[in-house]
């Protein structure tokens, strides 16, 4: 019983288990040769005993697999619960439960890590794409605001060449006038190069303002 014992306690449950057998067995023939020795005088008697054991109700024990009488006197009952087959047997099963027990909370741990790892990588995945679309969103604004700088500067730059040959049509019309109207001219051509400037100056700052508004997103 002691090996089984040490082999119940290494996991050897196979091992274990024959031990407990051929322990049980030498038990029970040391048994019987005892009996045959003390009731050698009264055979009749003997037999008559096993007679009447063999005819009571039997159950059999869910721990060690022994049969048990059923509703014996308890004596005969604690005894057997306090044998080294019951108890060898008792210490297996509670070391198999054991070894479940850890081997199903390693299986718990497992699954929960990887549902850990599994729920990172999708928030880490879903931070990648919400970064990119951003970078693309700013990218279009972009684009889209350059087009409309170029549209305006383009625009504007046709207002002032119409601008432009307006006046040099009107000076070429008015060469030939008084001193006072040559004066006009120039007046009216010092107004247009403030004009253009402020439209230069216009177009700067609308650049720097769009500018500062992309960086801004």
């Amino acid at each position: 019983m002691d090996k089984a014992e040490k082999l119940g306690a290494q996991g050897k449950v196979d091992e274990a288990k024959e031990a407990v057998r051929q322990a049980e067995k030498f038990k029970q023939e040391r048994t019987a040769l005892e009996r045959l020795l003390t009731q050698s005088s009264t055979p009749a008697n003997h037999i008559e005993d096993l007679a009447n054991q063999l005819s009571k109700p039997m159950e059999v024990c869910q721990v060690c697999g022994c049969f048990m009488l059923v509703n014996d006197v308890q004596q005969r009952i604690d005894d057997h619960y306090a044998g080294k087959q019951h108890m060898a047997y008792a210490k297996i099963r509670a070391t198999i439960e054991e070894m479940d027990k850890k081997r199903e909370e390693k299986r718990k741990e497992r699954a929960e890590r990887e549902l850990k790892l599994d729920k990172e990588r999708r928030e880490r995945e879903r931070k990648e794409r919400d970064d990119r679309e951003r970078r693309d969103e700013r990218e279009r604004d972009r684009k889209r605001d350059d087009r409309d700088r170029d549209r305006d500067r383009s625009g504007r730059d046709r207002d002032r060449d119409r601008d432009r040959d307006r006046d040099r049509d009107r000076g070429s019309r008015h060469r030939s006038r008084s001193p006072r109207s040559r004066h006009e001219d120039v007046r009216h051509r010092d107004h247009d190069r403030c004009r253009d400037d402020r439209y230069r100056d216009r177009d700067r700052r609308e650049d720097r303002e769009r500018d500062r508004e992309r960086y801004r997103r």
